[in-house]
């Protein structure tokens, strides 16, 4: 039994030494390591922006949200005192007659019309530069260490969802200490292959071509999210900040100008 262990012990250190001599191996593995490195990155930067996204989208809707119902609100009862006025110039004094028929646009109106105010989801607390410096390293971190498609193995993708998912909420909630938590998780032990040196050849090539589509799909994903309008407002309240300006309370004072302005001309009619 001992004799076969170290057999087996002098085949693995044999192939070790022949593997790291194998010039076209190494830089195979090399680049395989490369796009390991490269998907994680674009992760985390595309986990990154979405975080961001959601948190300035509930700053958004916390200080144009209600305004925007108002909004809606008066110019449905602006439009609805134009009907009215339309209607009294078409009917004159019969106008509020039982007799007469129903505006249909305010029958439909009156029953599908939601009423409620949204309410504003709240806002978390911003962080410091050191805290959320951290609070991105650490992410960065565990993502290169349990990013599903790092790995082929069915079992170990889902585990690494599953823990990719714990880290995703962590980060959205700015909780460093859960992101730490994470941080003790074990790694997955790769099995040692029994492939020969062709065929861990072809498999290193498949694998390249294979992770080079999930980078291409990441970097797709990404560009759309950067190019989508709410990122574009987004990256002007901050332009904005930097000139002294807040973007958000100018669109906020717009908004209530128009209720103002559609107020007015709603009491003309009565």
């Amino acid at each position: 039994m001992s004799s076969m262990f170290n057999k087996s012990r002098r085949r693995g250190l044999k192939q070790a030494i022949e593997e790291a001599t194998d010039v076209e191996l190494r830089e195979l593995r090399t680049q395989v390591s490369e796009r390991h490195d490269l998907i994680a990155q674009l992760e985390a930067e595309l986990l990154e922006t979405r975080t961001e996204l959601t948190l300035f989208e509930r700053r958004l809707e916390a200080v144009l949200g209600n305004l925007k119902h108002t909004l809606s609100v008066f110019k449905a009862k602006l439009e609805k005192a134009r009907r009215s006025a339309e209607w009294k110039a078409q009917w004159g004094d019969r106008a509020d007659s039982e007799d007469l028929p129903e505006d249909v646009v305010e029958q439909f109106q009156r029953k599908w019309r939601r009423r409620e105010t949204p309410s504003a989801p709240p806002l978390e607390k911003p962080l410091d530069d050191e805290s959320k410096a951290q609070l991105k390293t650490v992410f960065r971190a565990l993502a290169k260490r349990f990013h599903p498609d790092l790995v082929m193995d069915q079992k170990e993708k889902q585990r690494r969802e599953r823990i990719m998912a714990d880290v995703n909420q962590a980060y959205a909630a700015n909780d460093l200490k859960a992101l730490e938590n994470i941080k003790e998780k074990p790694d997955f032990v790769e099995v040692e292959s029994d492939r020969s040196r062709d065929e861990e050849v072809d498999h290193l090539r498949r694998e390249i071509f294979r992770l080079d589509d999930v980078a291409a799909n990441l970097d797709q994903t990404l560009l759309d999210l950067v190019n989508s309008p709410t990122v574009k407002l987004m990256l002007d309240v901050t332009m904005a900040r930097n000139e002294g300006r807040d973007l958000l309370a100018e669109m906020a004072a717009e908004l209530n100008n128009e209720i103002i302005r559609i107020e007015t001309e709603i009491e003309a009619y009565e």
